[in-house]
């Protein structure tokens, strides 16, 4: 059984993106403090990057939506997604 963290951002304009990782148990318990402190600044980005250490931001930046010009402005969702059934097809 696989277990992938989506995280949905905004880029401040409406445009809309989804990253999926793939994720341990541990991982996840390891994100969880930090997903509350996130959850309880509304995804804002500018209001829980001064609430959380920069160590943490590290453990979460590499689950973090990103494009060309920088980083996303708000988290819209974050998900665990559990795949107990995979069909590959190519």
């Amino acid at each position: 059984m696989k277990k992938y963290i989506e995280i949905e951002g905004d880029y401040n304009n409406g445009d809309y993106t989804k990253q999926t990782t793939l994720v341990s148990d541990e991982e996840i318990e390891t994100l969880k403090p930090i997903i509350r402190k996130i959850k309880a600044h509304h995804g804002k980005v500018k209001f829980y990057v001064k609430a959380i250490d920069d160590e943490k931001l590290a453990i979460i930046q590499p689950y973090l939506p990103r494009f060309e010009g920088g980083d996303i402005h708000t988290i819209e969702s974050i998900k665990i997604i559990t795949v107990t059934n995979e069909e590959v097809l190519l």
